[in-house]
């Protein structure tokens, strides 16, 4: 038989047993001692409790069962700690046509985003490249045919 603790966390009450609750209480407590020296600590702890209540409340479907320890511990590394020892893995950016910033096919725009330079300089390029050795041309037609179109937001956001 477990103990059942009644918790209110960002105006959510939720029931958890004693080892979640003493769980999320030195997750907590953690939290709290990252964030001493940031000036920012209560916004940024509040947004955390949030986030631990959004995703006890996803789990919370059914009202008469009480949180388990597992389940608590799901939360905590979904939610993560402010100073992870973990590296931060860079996702793989891709290059996308951009329709909405087009002149021609919208190649100079898309490769502008994804290298980080004005597009006007790339259509220079292009049109250097074009007239020096006809190369522009032949860059430009690959690039359109081989790069996706920035059609919705996640590939605008991949980008």
């Amino acid at each position: 038989m477990n103990k059942v603790i009644s918790i209110e966390i960002a105006s959510q009450v939720f029931w958890v047993d004693e080892e979640a609750y003493e769980i999320l209480q030195a997750y907590l407590k953690r939290i709290r001692q990252q964030l001493v020296d940031d000036e920012c600590a209560n916004e940024i702890f509040k947004d955390i409790e949030l986030r631990v209540a959004e995703l006890l409340y996803a789990l919370n479907n059914d009202e008469k069962k009480a949180i388990i320890a597992t389940q608590m511990n799901d939360v905590i590394d979904q939610v993560g700690l402010i100073d992870s020892e973990e590296p931060e893995t860079e996702l793989p950016r891709k290059s996308y046509l951009d329709p909405q910033n087009k002149i021609l096919g919208g190649v100079c725009a898309g490769l502008a985003v994804r290298l980080g330079v004005s597009a006007f300089i790339l259509r220079l390029i292009f049109i250097a490249l074009t007239a020096a050795f006809g190369l522009g041309v032949v860059l430009y037609l690959i690039f359109w045919i081989s790069l996706d179109t920035n059609s919705n937001r996640n590939a605008a956001l991949a980008a």
